[in-house]
């Protein structure tokens, strides 16, 4: 028995001698051939320069300058790396490390990876470590085409309970100073996942965007990212440009985003559209149900509930806006929008689509009590947005109340103290251009506004109204203008056909003013005044396909007495008597035609041009007016007036205006061509040549009889 004692610690002794030896011998460098071999059949290449073995610290060993790869997956390089092994769970078929410390690594990882983390070494069937500590990594992930479309810098990563079964999860958790990728930087991430079979489990996920603070937390799994709930508080957007701003892309390995909730909070929007600024301040509210399908913007879906505190578009102020609705794809519809204007508020609901052809439907727009301020900026607003947004607009319903518009432009002074307006079923823009009034209607579209007083060039007109609407018989349209002015009243009543291709129309005029004085404010000049009453009276028919080119009626208008502020009897006088010298020196005034009556006033005497008992009766065939030759009577000479006026060409055809006596024509002056520049030509009836004003010339084509009598200059003229 003895003996067998002997021998046992002889065995325990050889032992112990053999572990010492091994311990001061060994030198896990002399291996790094068969190491590098070893992993090259696993796919993988490992190299480093040295390392160190402390089997004090049991089973510890510390890599430098460690170089770790596998093609098509992962690439790894550190300065140094340490492992802690746990040697007894090798005598149960488990490869577990302890501990896995990582310093300064650089990590590239491939965009949708297809090869396998596993390692095989006979007799373990079970990798695991407990816990992988990694600091100040720079991890990059790289597509198919070599680019590095994120990276994560100065990462602080922990990963606990790692193991090769994907059935069992386990956690990584981590900082940064950012992530960044190709066209967006995300400052400081942090997030705590829960991994396992290829799926994440985002407990938390906090960064910063933009000047916001995001917190989020969801899952992703087989390329779907969906997220539970995401806050963002004080986002700040700064786009140099609202035109050329795009959906920025997803990563290769997220396929598709779903967040349930996204919650904003004191969001902020500064930029330009064209050169018109636009500020939107402290956006709050939800976006339900987003989806969003990587590089296809056709996919983005969501509902909303947002309000803004205030926004100003270019010099439109808004305040407190509220906005729902819902996006699906490349179609926005807005269930409600409603603004504080300055003054005045504002509702609206609409359907944008830009999937072909922006367009926009607005199903309901209400306001009141509003401003609408004319000026230069406002014509250039138009303008760009034309440009910048070729939109075509439907207006299902519109309301606006005690609305007030003011012009603060020369050229179209304007003034409306106050009026209504209510449509429905109108076409107002096509490519962002004013639709002509036949596209404008359809059988169901009505159109009314009133106003107690409008203010034009000085001229008011109290009570004006316009009526568009269907009449009792469905396929008949009417249009009817009322307006009254201090002495008088003007009326327009007409119907359209509305089922018909040409939308063929029949309409008459009526008019009756007791003093026409304030109707000289139209002219533009202060110094030019009318008198007088007129009555008017036509019956017209046409159709709007074919334009003004279609209008044929009559309009028969008189005046018991008619006068301007203006005595011509001294021209006459000099065109008369001494034509050849008095017609060159008064070229310039000639040349104005009859409209130097109120364009050029100051170079006429002041004085006084009376017609009584004035008749003119124009027919007017296919957009040609035609006035016969009609006699306007006056003191010391009579107006004769014939010719044809084109309304669709807008010319003059052989349009002559001339003072007789007796039947005889004395000086008259014949216009053709265009309106903003016509051929002039002037007879005298004493000389056989004519004269031509615009260029100072006279010509062998006169129109006079020469057997005219001259009235003695005597004569007062009235």
């Amino acid at each position: 028995m003895r003996r067998i004692r002997d021998l046992f610690f002889i065995v325990i002794l050889l032992l112990l001698c053999a572990v010492t030896f091994f311990i001061f011998s060994f030198n896990p460098d002399d291996y790094q051939t068969q190491l590098h071999n070893w992993a090259e059949r696993q796919g993988w290449n490992i190299s480093y320069e040295q390392s160190r073995w402390q089997f004090t610290d049991p089973f510890h060993w510390q890599l430098d300058n460690v170089s770790l790869s596998k093609a098509g997956d992962v690439a790894l390089v550190s300065p140094q790396l340490s492992l802690t092994l746990n040697p007894l769970a090798l005598f149960s078929g488990k490869f577990e490390l302890s501990q896995l410390n990582l310093s300064h690594p650089k990590i590239t990882f491939a965009l949708n990876r297809q090869a396998s983390w596993q390692f095989h070494i006979p007799a373990i069937r079970l990798y695991q470590v407990d816990n992988i500590n990694i600091q100040q990594a720079q991890i990059s992930w790289q597509d198919s085409q070599g680019k590095m479309p994120l990276q994560l810098e100065n990462a602080q990563l922990e990963i606990s309970h790692w193991h090769q079964q994907g059935s069992k999860s386990w956690q990584l958790r981590g900082i940064s100073d950012s992530l960044k990728s190709s066209n967006i930087e995300l400052t400081h991430p942090q997030f705590d996942v829960q991994i396992s079979d290829n799926q994440w489990q985002i407990d938390q996920l906090n960064f910063q965007l933009a000047g916001a603070n995001i917190q989020t937390q969801g899952s992703w799994r087989d390329g779907q990212l969906t997220l539970n709930q995401m806050q963002i508080d004080g986002l700040k957007l700064q786009p140099s440009d609202l035109a050329k701003v795009t959906a920025p892309s997803l990563p290769e390995f997220i396929q598709s985003v779903d967040i349930d909730d996204l919650a904003l909070s004191s969001a902020n929007l500064q930029s330009q559209l064209g050169s018109m600024p636009v500020v939107i301040n402290n956006i709050s509210g939800d976006i339900l149900k987003l989806h969003w399908q990587r590089n296809t913007p056709a996919q983005l879906s969501a509902s909303f509930d947002l309000d803004i505190n205030n926004m100003l578009f270019n010099q439109l102020p808004l305040e407190k806006l509220s906005l729902q609705g819902a996006l699906n794809g490349q179609s926005l519809a807005v269930s409600e929008f409603s603004a504080q204007l300055q003054p005045g508020q504002l509702t609206t609901s609409f359907n944008y689509n830009w999937q072909n052809q922006p367009q926009l439907d607005i199903t309901s727009l209400n306001a009141s009590d509003a401003v609408i301020a004319l000026s230069k900026t406002s014509e250039q607003t138009v303008e760009t947005l034309k440009k910048l947004w070729p939109v075509t607009l439907n207006i299902s319903q519109a309301s606006l109340n005690g609305i007030k518009l003011l012009s603060y432009n020369s050229e179209l002074p304007l003034s409306i103290h106050t009026m209504d307006v209510s449509l429905s079923n109108l076409n107002v823009l096509d490519k962002g251009k004013l639709v002509s009034l036949k596209q404008a209607l359809h059988p169901d579209t009505s159109f009314f506004w009133q106003a107690p007083d409008v203010a034009f060039r000085g001229l008011i007109i109290n009570n004006a109204s316009l009526d568009l609407g269907p009449n009792e018989d469905p396929k008949q349209t009417h249009i009817n203008l009322y307006g009254e002015l201090p002495q008088g009243q003007f009326q327009w009543q007409s119907t359209l056909q509305n089922q018909l291709p040409s939308l063929p129309w029949q309409g008459k005029l009526s008019a009756l003013i007791l003093d026409i004085s304030p109707l000289s404010r139209l002219t533009l000049s202060r110094d030019f005044k009318l008198g007088g009453d007129l009555e008017a009276d036509g019956s017209f028919s046409g159709s709007l396909s074919e334009g003004v080119a279609s209008v044929s009626g009559q309009l028969s208008a008189s005046s018991s007495q008619l006068a301007f502020n203006r005595n011509l009897q001294p021209l006459w006088q000099q065109l008369l008597n001494s034509p050849k010298t008095s017609l060159p020196a008064h070229k310039a005034l000639l040349s104005e035609g009859i409209s130097a009556l109120w364009k050029t006033p100051e170079q006429i005497p002041e004085g006084a041009t009376l017609f009584n008992q004035a008749k003119l009766n124009v027919d007017i065939t296919r957009g040609v007016a035609q006035i016969v030759q009609t006699q306007l009577p006056s003191q010391p000479y009579n107006w004769l007036l014939s010719g044809q006026i084109d309304l669709t060409h807008q010319s003059y055809n052989a349009l002559s205006i001339g003072i007789t006596d007796k039947g005889c024509v004395l000086l008259s002056q014949l216009l053709d061509g265009p309106w903003q520049a016509p051929q002039m030509r002037i007879d005298q009836y004493q000389l056989n040549q004519s004269y031509l004003p615009q260029t100072d010339t006279f010509v062998s084509d006169s129109q006079s009889s020469g057997q005219c009598q001259l009235k003695p200059a005597s004569s007062p003229a009235q």
